[in-house]
């Protein structure tokens, strides 16, 4: 998603490409964000599956790559990587 891109609802799956620093940006409200998904992800596309504040990235194939939940006064999101 570019920085220009409209705002994504609440409840919504985007689909997006993990970059070569190993992030994906998402506008979320009126805040652009950068979630830290890893660098050994880099070029994997993705759906960020978004539920109110909480955000879970899954890879096309369907594994479950990190999920967070979204604290608005960082603009870099932590990830939590599945165990």
């Amino acid at each position: 998603m570019g920085a220009g891109s409209a705002p994504v609802a609440l409840n919504a799956t985007v689909p997006d490409k993990v970059d070569i620093a190993g992030k994906v940006s998402l506008r979320f409200g009126n805040k652009m964000l950068h979630l830290g998904v890893g660098r050994p992800w880099r070029g994997t596309r993705v759906r960020l599956y978004i539920a109110g504040d909480n955000i879970r990235v899954v890879s096309d194939e369907g594994e479950l790559i990190a999920e967070t939940t979204i604290d608005l006064s960082k603009g870099y999101q932590t990830m939590r990587k599945p165990c």
